[in-house]
């Protein structure tokens, strides 16, 4: 006012949206579907051993307010490059069967692991072949 005196007044403030973490396999999320307010602000912890294509667009068709994904057992490196915190590595076949889940939503049927597995060894085959005679 005119004297120089200060008035202060506490006016409550609701925000629009929530801030949440959710945390699991990104298949699991995409299964289930928005949980609570899919407009929240969220943090997304992914808890997939093995790569996943897009996270972060896969994320935001069911959440568009997702501000950040961590991938915890994924760790990353001085030069800027990423490592698996797992000390196991997936096989080629393990590692093709993840990336069909991620791309088709189904898991390989017996068959198509069997047809992989043929594919896979012939060309383990061919490499040693090339190994052996001296070829890159």
């Amino acid at each position: 006012d005119r004297t120089g005196r200060c008035r202060t007044e506490a006016i409550p403030l609701a925000p629009r949206r929530d801030l949440r973490r959710i945390e699991g396999r990104i298949a699991e999320i995409e299964a289930r579907g928005p949980e609570g307010a899919s407009e929240d602000y969220l943090l997304v912890r992914l808890l997939d051993e093995g790569p996943v294509v897009d996270p972060m667009g896969r994320l935001r068709r069911i959440y568009p307010n997702v501000l950040h994904v961590e991938r915890p057992r994924w760790t990353p490196q001085a030069d800027g490059t990423v490592q698996p915190t797992v000390h196991r590595r997936l096989s080629d076949e393990d590692l093709f069967a993840a990336f069909y889940e991620q791309m088709t939503g189904e898991a390989l049927d017996a068959e198509a692991r069997e047809a992989l597995r043929e594919v896979l060894d012939a060309l383990r085959r061919e490499e040693a072949g090339r190994a052996a005679e001296g070829a890159p």
